[in-house]
């Protein structure tokens, strides 16, 4: 009797035995598709994402705009102006209507004192506001054509 008991044991430790090899392959299956299905959803979070606006606004800590990207005011050129603590236009980059790119300084009381730009062919001109004669970059008076001085690099 002790024998035929000592066999039954065995044989039942063997079928749990089974039991439990069958149920850890499952898990391991199914932790191996949740991986899978982990590592592809954190691949596509890896992907830009596009933001499509026409005005983009860069306010400080106390909710002032302090920047603003736009195309919108412009009339659908880009334009990127950095704003002073009173809001008014300190640093203006752009493309104007003609292709140029520009950067407008403006002075402490307001108004842009100078207009830099240089043209999809790659030539520079100082415009100066209020009255200033044109210069290049060396600071030289350039003869005028309107406004604008233009000198070539």
């Amino acid at each position: 009797m002790q024998l035929q008991e000592l066999s039954g044991r065995v044989q039942r430790l063997e079928e749990e035995n089974r039991r439990l090899k069958k149920s850890a392959r499952r898990a391991t299956i199914a932790l191996a598709a949740l991986g899978g299905i982990a590592l592809l959803s954190s691949m596509t979070a890896a992907m830009c994402e596009t933001v499509w606006a026409e005005r983009f606004v860069l306010k400080d800590a106390r909710g002032r705009e302090r920047g603003v990207l736009t195309a919108y005011e412009t009339g659908g050129v880009p334009q990127f102006a950095l704003l002073d603590a009173k809001g008014g236009r300190a640093l203006t980059f752009g493309v104007d209507a003609e292709g140029r790119g520009y950067i407008e300084v403006a002075s402490k009381s307001g108004p842009v004192r100078s207009h830099f730009a240089v043209s999809p062919e790659g030539q520079a001109t100082i415009e100066s506001k209020g009255g200033e004669k044109p210069v290049d970059t060396k600071g030289e008076a350039k003869k005028k054509d309107g406004d604008v001085a233009t000198t070539a690099r």
